[in-house]
């Protein structure tokens, strides 16, 4: 039983990370994608910082975007193109962190996305930037130990029927 349940925990750690890395790209790339649109030099250098800051709760992204939002409105003085690209990086980051991260590792971690989502949030609150993989660790623990349990409990109302 201790083997099964270190192995599903490596598997949550690894399932985890891989999903943070996987977000971590995508909102890079959607950055990207508006810094073309934007028509902001060095894109690739922006957006890969954006990427990395992805990773730092709560601030995330908008330590590339909201500057360059900020240039554009004042610098080149385009109020359109400054709420069009700040509004976007801001959807983007929203949505990829509070609806598609808890879905692409409710699957992996056979956990409903609200407990996904709620585990990040509380894991980040008690752990800092820790907790986005210790979070879901910690719920994805206790489910393993629950199905153990219940599995641990069959077997002994069984075994005692059989007497």
């Amino acid at each position: 039983m201790e083997e099964q349940v270190g192995r599903k925990v490596a598997s949550a750690v690894q399932t985890v990370i891989r999903g943070n890395l996987i977000i971590s790209i995508l909102q890079g790339a959607a950055v990207y994608i508006l810094l073309l649109v934007a028509g902001i030099s060095s894109p690739f250098l922006y957006a890969s910082l954006a990427s990395f800051f992805s990773i730092i709760p709560v601030v995330g992204t908008s330590v590339v975007w909201l500057p360059i939002g900020l240039y554009i409105l004042f610098l080149e003085n385009n109020p359109m193109m400054a709420f069009f690209f700040m509004g976007s990086a801001l959807f983007f980051y929203l949505a990829l962190e509070n609806f598609i991260k808890p879905r692409m590792l409710d699957k992996k971690l056979q956990a409903h996305p609200l407990l996904i989502f709620l585990s990040l949030i509380g894991g980040i609150k008690e752990f800092g930037i820790m907790g986005l993989v210790l979070g879901p660790v910690v719920v994805t623990l206790v489910v393993i130990l629950w199905d153990f349990w219940k599995l641990y409990r069959k077997e002994l109302i069984l075994s005692k029927g059989h007497r």
